[in-house]
């Protein structure tokens, strides 16, 4: 997370007109641009979607990603690392970085914000539905990967 958090303010520095403000999940000390929530509670989280232009997903060792889904159902762009969990999620709707490269994640927000400029974005207009339980939401991922194979 300090990788992603170092990007933005490097984005930020060298963007002359465009800044972006970061929302993480994370417990610190918030400044102009970089914004602690701390834990945000499931029930809370589907109001927070709404108010982002995209979802920042670095992580390194997921098997699923959440959160990755939930942004597809607000169809909200997303910004991940390039990890097999994240393309077999996002296919060809997201932004790509490797989680590991400050300048690759600089890269990527740049490719989003330039791509918001122009009113296109990587966003999947499929059809998702989701219902207020977890368990709901994974029977309907669960349901459609059997579908698939």
């Amino acid at each position: 997370n300090g990788r992603i958090i170092e990007a933005v303010k490097i984005f930020n520095k060298e963007s002359k007109k465009n800044k972006v403000k970061l929302i993480i999940t994370l417990e610190g000390n918030s400044d102009e641009n970089i914004i602690y929530t701390g834990r945000i509670p499931f029930p809370e989280i589907f109001g927070v979607y709404p108010r982002v232009d995209a979802l920042v997903f670095p992580s390194l060792t997921e098997t699923l990603g959440l959160p990755l889904i939930e942004a597809e159902y607000f169809h909200i762009p997303r910004i991940v690392s390039n990890r097999p969990y994240a393309y077999e999620i996002c296919q060809e709707y997201a932004y790509y970085f490797d989680p590991m490269n400050i300048e690759s994640m600089v890269d990527a927000i740049k490719e989003f914000v330039k791509d918001k400029e122009l009113g296109i974005c990587k966003i999947n207009s499929s059809k998702i539905e989701l219902n207020s339980s977890y368990m709901d939401y994974i029977k309907l991922i669960l349901s459609d990967r059997e579908g698939k194979q």
